[in-house]
Parts: C-alpha cells; structure tokens; sequence
C-alpha cells in the first residue's frame, strides 16, 4: 500500500464480536508511512519525542467484535437463552455462548442482550466520530450471513453494509475482521477448526462478503488472534485443560451434532492439525478478500506477549515463544500488515511461567500492570515479519479510570520509541471503546472508553476518552 493511501487513511476500529470499541489512528512520519493507533483514539507517533509529541496526521480507533458481545441476539438466540431446546446458529464457547456456561463450565455468564450494538451501531460510531477518532475496527458475524452453509442472507450483508456506510458518512475509515472467535453451529458439526473444508468454507464466505460489501472495506484483518488457543494452553489457563474430557464441552458438542473427539470451535484449535486448519484458512481468505479488491490491506491479528525470561528460564521462554508465535508469524507471509494485541507480559522460569512478580499492579484480568509489554511485541513481530505493524488491540480491564489513561499514555510512548527507531508501525487500536462482555469473565471486567448501562444500554463517556480524544486531535500529549 502506498504512502499517499496510508496518508488519506484516517481509522476508527470496532470489533467484531464481544468486546468493546477500538479507535485507530494512522501514524505517519515525513515521507514514511501511517502508524496507525488502537484505543478508541489514535494519535500519531511517527516522529514522537520523548514528551510524547506525535506527527501530524496520527490517527486512533477503536475495535468491536462482530457478534460476541457488541450485537444483540437473533430471535433463536433469544429463544436459546430461556429454552434449552432452542440452540443459536453460532458457536463460540466462552464468547457468550450459552452452551459454554452450564453447570461446570469455566465460562461465568451468557452475554445476553450485550451492547446491542446491532442496533445502536448510528449513535455509536457518530459518538466515536464526535470524540476525534478516525476509524473503526470490526468483525462480521459469519452464522448470521452464511446460517445454513451456501445459503446467505441478503439481509445481513445489507445490515454490514449499513455499518460500514455509517463509518464513511461519519469519516470513520472501517476495518473489518472477518472472524472474532465464532463460527456457525453447521461448521461446528462438520469439525469446526481441525476440518478438512474449513479453510475452502471460510474462502467462500470471505469472497461472498466482498461481493457484496468490498467497495467499502479499504482494511481487513482475515481472522482475530489465530494463536490465542495456544497461548492460554501454554501460560495454564484451567479453562484449556482436558477440555475435550469435561462435560459441559461434550454437551456443547451434542448440542450441535457432534462429539468431543471431532468438535473444534475456534479457541479449542491449539493442536498441529488445528493451527495449519487456521493458517490454510488465513491464506485462502486473503485470496478471495484480494480478488475482490486488490488494493484492500489484508493480514491477520495474533495475541502477543512481551515473554521475558528469569533467571534459568532461557530455554523456557525461547521454547514458549517458538510454540506460541513464532510458527504463526511465519504465516504472514505475503500480507500487507501484522496485527499486534498485547496486553501484559509472561515471565517464564527454568519449568514453565511464573505467575505474576510480588509487588507488580495487576489488572481486572488477573495478569500484570504492564504497558511497556507493547513496545516489546511490536519489535518482535516487526523483525519477525518484515511486515508493517498496526496495534489492532491495547488497552486494561480496570475500574479507576485514571490508572487507564496511565496504562495508554506509556504504551503509546512504546509506539513512539519504535517509530523514532524507524519501526514501520501503522496505527495503534484501543480495546475497548466500550464495556464489553469479556469472554469467560463475563461483564466483569470493565475496559471500555465508554461505560455501557447493562439495564437500560445507556452509554456514558470516561475521562480517559475524552482524553484519548484530544491526544488524536493534539497529535500528541
């Protein structure tokens, strides 16, 4: 993609699926091209001093995911929520999927009705505009367009094309993803994520997709955090742990015609078989986005961690990081961008990963106050690739407000650090713009820019993005 693009390029992202709001910002500096920032705002970091001063086109964003927490529930979803004879036509487990919290499930809640962002979507993305940023991240949710396989609903695509035609009208460059964690029930039962079709399957809702909506998709992430399964296995996640042998996942499995041996939803896929399912899946939907429209930046989202090793956990941390990112860094190869989302670190000993370190802040997720993990993966991922970086997800679960904007204000002096150094890092996305369900946590954890009213959906803006707001129109803080 060119300079003079990335330069007409102004982001806001909202994903696709359950959390909240992300914002993007393109980054540029003289001559180079656009870094472009999550955080429901973005700012530019290009040529960034130390006093966090930032270029002057910088762009944030905010993300959302397609069905899992931004969207209200179909009819039949409805209908699943109070009838356990009534099933949804998604799968997902542990992102609001009903089936995935009965008795013995590590997942705490259902999502319900979540941000209702289906229907709300004219007032929340004029309030993203409102507040100064330029693009929005989101995801499409595949069982509402394909419910049956090869029967596709008009309709749905109508109501994506809406959204993305909101974020035009409003200056909110769009980023779509085309998957955030849930898939469709008939998918499911065909073997889900370790099926033999799958990558032919998601190729052709990828290119029925852009039929229908790609004059309007200028950036596309093909898959959210195709790694995330492995990382939460590896780092000991209970939740990832023989979970083919519990039984709330074989009832899951009943529940869509299938069995534990053969059903995969998306987060489960962390064996060989899975993780080449996934990037087989990666290379075919990039295919099909691109004979759409070429000139679509494409590429995939990983979860990163800043992995540090202590003392004697050399071996340890060089392992985890082989298993974790490295084999799926490698298939980015030929994209147009890396999507970084890092939250925190990992510290691994000479037998495995530590816990969090004695006196270090911990978040609402359980894991450590640590921002500077972002200038880290970004590096990482960068030499791994030889790809422009774009933040795609940054942000803390937390309830003081302030101890927010303390955790953006020293990640985006991380992206600084990496531009001065002439680290090619296109945008940076806040997660969330809004409180969102949080996967297994449920609603617990707050990450939002914008706090959401679960009785009445009231929204109610935070100090830090109207803060975050002004660094955008600032460029710079």
């Amino acid at each position: 993609m060119s300079t003079q693009m990335w330069d007409a390029v102004v982001w806001d992202v909202a994903r696709a699926g359950g959390r909240a709001a992300y914002l993007l910002l393109p980054l540029s500096v003289t001559g180079r091209s656009l870094t472009t920032m999550s955080a429901m705002c973005h700012s530019r970091l290009d040529e960034a001093p130390i006093d966090g001063r930032l270029c002057d086109r910088d762009v944030l964003s905010c993300c959302r995911a397609s069905r899992e927490r931004c969207v209200p529930p179909t009819h039949s979803e409805r209908e699943a929520a109070h009838d356990g004879d009534h099933l949804s036509p998604r799968v997902s487990l542990g992102h609001g999927d009903r089936r995935a919290s009965g008795p013995g499930s590590p997942y705490i809640e259902s999502s319900g009705d979540a941000c209702d962002h289906y229907h709300r979507y004219p007032d929340d993305i004029a309030l993203l505009a409102a507040l100064g940023f330029t693009l929005y991240r989101f995801s499409l949710e595949w069982s509402r367009i394909e419910p049956e396989e090869g029967a596709f609903s008009l309709a749905q695509l109508d109501h994506y094309r809406r959204m993305l035609a909101c974020c035009h009208e409003h200056g909110l460059t769009p980023m779509v993803t085309f998957h955030h964690f849930s898939s469709p029930r008939w998918l499911a039962a065909a073997g889900g994520w370790e099926g033999t079709d799958t990558p032919a399957r998601f190729a052709r809702f990828c290119e029925r997709a852009m039929a229908h909506l790609g004059d309007l998709i200028p950036l596309a992430c093909t898959m959210n955090e195709l790694n995330i399964g492995a990382l939460l296995t590896a780092i000991g996640s209970p939740e990832m742990r023989a979970f083919r042998d519990a039984p709330w996942y074989a009832a899951a499995a009943r529940a869509v015609g299938s069995d534990p041996a053969r059903f995969t939803p998306f987060l489960y896929a962390m064996s060989d078989r899975g993780r080449e399912t996934m990037l087989a899946a990666h290379r075919r939907a990039v295919e099909a986005i691109k004979a759409r429209r070429g000139d679509c930046a494409v590429g995939l989202t990983l979860a990163m961690q800043d992995i540090q090793a202590a003392p004697g956990g050399e071996e340890t941390a060089a392992r985890l990081r082989r298993e974790v990112e490295d084999v799926y860094l490698e298939g980015t190869r030929g994209d147009d961008f890396i999507g970084v989302q890092t939250y925190s670190r990992v510290r691994c000993g000479p037998s495995g990963p530590l816990g969090p370190e004695e006196g270090v802040e911990c978040t609402q997720m359980g894991y450590e106050f640590w921002p500077e993990a972002l200038e880290a993966t970004i590096r990482y991922a960068s030499a791994a690739t030889g790809l422009p970086v774009i933040v795609t997800e940054n942000g803390i679960g937390t309830e003081d407000d302030t101890r927010r904007r303390a955790y953006v204000e020293r990640a985006l002096r991380g992206v600084a650090a990496c531009l001065r150094d002439g680290v090619e890092v296109r945008g940076y996305t806040y997660w969330s713009a809004l409180d969102n369900f949080e996967w297994a946590l449920g609603y617990r954890p707050t990450f939002g820019l914008i706090a959401v009213d679960r009785r009445t959906q009231e929204r109610t803006i935070k100090p830090s993005a109207r803060w975050l707001g002004s660094v955008a129109r600032a460029h710079g803080f």
